[in-house]
């Protein structure tokens, strides 16, 4: 409250002297118009300047240009009775021109007609506290500017999941603001409230670290456009000194690539399991028409062997290429090189067609079959022969899945060739297991200059481009 100055008795006044001189924080009294009345050492320490210098001065002409406008105005609440006291931290311009912070506690006293007299000033330097405050402030900043700028998200719950701040990478790229989120529950935010399972998932997920558990998950999230991303999520209680959980922390990294190569993985083996099984299939196939009804079992053992390099060498471009689908003319290329000991002697030419795992296994073994003649009775049976080996996609409609296709396997310059009375197992594979996987059909034609063996099918059109 505002006091009322009188005159003091001089034991008492000794005593006030004794006080108001060594007290351990500065002590002034100002006057109205702002000039200091009295100062003690504390605050000639404090300010830089002598007694007899401040005692000429008023606290305005040391006061921060940036501080006084907030000291002014507390000054005239005090004059105008509107309040008894103030407290504020403030800065000082010393004498030597550097800054003191100080904590500033005025009230007013007043004389026994009640009219203004003077104000009384303690002043205590925090400049190391405030220090340490504006190095503490910086830090946070730095490290606000750190979190938002990484793409991982972290955030801060209350204890029974109110979100209190996330950062803003994230919430960029899930196309919100922090005013979206921040005091809503975790599990109502955007990320989450496209599936009620999930959010379910998150509300117990909350419940849990809030008893002091850490939970962790893998999760899709919601992002801007509707989009689903995968993130590993956490979720964990944030304690003080004692121990006590005082609320939560949400984080969680972007693994949409893992969570894409696990399922690629998991679709390969899947399809390596597949081939596994088809593959000893065409192995026993291969077997018994090999050995069978053959007299001399060790004379089948050449061409049974060379049928299992064949498909050993269609699995190894498959692998290459993650089973995925290849190109056909890789395929004819390597499987011709493979059969024919090199593909100097063919003519190879096409457009773009992109073959089927399943597919380009079943061409490569039909492919090592021709070679296989070829080089016994055709065209590479002779010095001068060779292979010409073309195929083209006619066209197909625009809204189909499927384009003609078009392939010819022509020898030239050869012995003249006749057809045969007895198809063999080769043959035989050509002829239906093309058809059947091209859904089309296959043509022998033995023609004195040489055999022509004309494929027509359909293909992927997504996957395949015309000339």
């Amino acid at each position: 409250m505002q006091g009322l100055a009188s005159p003091l008795p001089a034991a008492v006044s000794d005593a006030y002297r004794a006080v108001f001189d060594h007290a351990a924080v500065g002590l002034a009294r100002v006057a109205p118009d702002g000039s200091f009345i009295e100062v003690n050492d504390c605050v000639c320490q404090i300010t830089g300047y002598h007694r007899e210098e401040l005692l000429g001065m008023n606290f305005q002409a040391i006061t921060h240009p940036d501080d006084l406008g907030e000291d002014l105005a507390n000054t005239e609440m005090l004059l105008s009775g509107s309040q008894q006291s103030y407290a504020m931290d403030k800065r000082y311009v010393r004498k030597d021109g550097s800054t003191v912070w100080v904590r500033l506690s005025g009230s007013l006293m007043l004389t026994a007609a009640g009219e203004p007299d003077y104000f009384v000033s303690v002043i205590s330097d925090i400049s190391a506290s405030k220090a340490a405050e504006l190095e503490l402030q910086k830090t946070e900043r730095q490290l606000r500017r750190v979190l938002d700028q990484l793409f991982a998200f972290v955030g801060l719950l209350t204890v029974d999941g109110v979100v209190l701040h996330a950062n803003e990478a994230p919430l960029k790229a899930a196309g919100i603001t922090l005013g979206d989120v921040v005091g809503k529950r975790f599990e109502d935010a955007w990320w989450w409230s496209y599936d009620p399972a999930i959010q379910e998932q998150v509300r117990q997920s909350i419940a849990r670290a809030a008893a002091g558990e850490l939970v962790r998950f893998d999760v899709p999230v919601r992002m801007s456009e509707g989009r689903l991303m995968y993130i590993d999520f956490q979720l964990s209680p944030m304690r003080d000194e004692d121990g006590r959980i005082i609320g939560l922390i949400p984080s969680a990294i972007d693994i949409d690539q893992r969570k894409a190569a696990e399922e690629h993985n998991q679709l390969l083996l899947a399809e390596l399991n597949h081939r596994v099984r088809n593959s000893l299939t065409i192995v026993q196939h291969f077997a018994r028409h090999a050995f069978r009804s053959v007299a001399d079992p060790g004379g089948a053992l050449p061409t049974f062997e060379r049928r299992l390099t064949a498909l050993g060498a269609a699995h190894t471009l498959l692998t290459q290429a993650q089973w995925e689908p290849v190109s056909l003319a890789d395929l004819i290329a390597r499987t011709v090189a493979a059969a024919c000991g090199g593909a100097d002697r063919f003519v190879i030419e096409g457009p773009l067609v992109v073959l089927p795992p399943k597919t380009a296994v079943t061409l490569s073994l039909a492919l090592h079959e021709l070679c296989t003649n070829a080089v016994k009775y055709g065209a590479l049976s002779t010095e001068g022969g060779t292979v010409q080996v073309a195929w083209d996609i006619p066209g197909s409609e625009a809204d189909s899945s499927e384009a003609d296709f078009l392939l010819i396997w022509r020898e030239v310059d050869g012995p003249a060739v006749s057809q045969p009375e007895k198809s063999g197992f080769g043959t035989r594979m050509i002829e239906r297991a093309l058809a059947q996987e091209f859904h089309g059909e296959v043509n022998m034609g033995y023609f004195p200059s040489g055999l022509v063996c004309t494929l027509r099918g359909r293909v992927p059109v997504a996957e395949s481009r015309p000339a």
